[in-house]
């Protein structure tokens, strides 16, 4: 409670284009490092750890609201912990997927078997080249910055091949566009469960795409 105002604030972008790490009047610390937020309010803060942050430790977390910080409290940070984001917004049921046509993907809009898909998920880790904190990705010549780790996919329990892992386009760094080709093997249905793997880190249970 009391980690920003009563009516939360959205993502904005400072003058350089960049994700502010200031919303509303709530900053967020991880081991001193200021993190980029893309919501702010009284009762949840959403930020994107840092990229100086580093794995294998645990970092602490100081939330400053209007110069009032709360008291530190660690978290374990992991070189990699994928998370395939859902409609739902609570982790599970339909994921965040586009079909291969930029549909979205649902029950009335599954993806073809064969077709390419893009998943989109966090936890990618450290990327070549290195990501810049709070950095909104375009296409404008530049390599986008990939995951160093190995990245793997299922769907409907059968390996998928994967020809992108990296920072998704027009995306704050910190989000990840996994492209996905839908194995023409696997039994069609509205919740066909999918998962990707990063390092080895598996992505959690029950996220589902359609495939007709």
């Amino acid at each position: 409670t009391g980690l920003g105002a009563a009516t939360g604030a959205n993502l904005t972008l400072d003058s350089n284009g960049l994700v502010e790490t200031s919303l509303g009047g709530t900053r967020v610390f991880i081991n001193g490092n200021p993190a980029p937020l893309t919501y702010a309010g009284a009762g949840q803060v959403n930020a994107v750890v840092p990229y100086e942050v580093a794995p294998d430790t645990s970092a602490n977390v100081v939330v400053v609201y209007q110069g009032n910080a709360s008291a530190p409290f660690a978290i374990p940070i992991a070189p990699a912990r994928p998370g395939i984001f859902t409609h739902s917004g609570g982790g599970t049921g339909q994921g965040a997927v586009l079909n291969q046509d930029q549909s979205v993907n649902s029950a009335s809009s599954p993806a073809a078997r064969s077709s390419w898909i893009s998943l989109y998920a966090t936890g990618e880790g450290i990327t070549t080249p290195p990501g810049m904190d709070g950095r909104v990705s375009a296409y404008k010549g530049a390599p986008l910055p990939k995951a160093q780790a190995a990245c793997l996919a299922t769907i409907g329990g059968h390996t998928a091949n994967v020809n992108y892992c990296g920072e998704a386009p027009y995306f704050t760094a910190g989000v990840l566009q996994v492209n996905v080709q839908v194995p023409d093997s696997i039994s069609p249905g509205s919740s066909v469960p999918v998962t990707i793997t990063v390092g080895g880190v598996i992505s959690q249970a029950n996220v589902t795409i359609a495939v007709q």
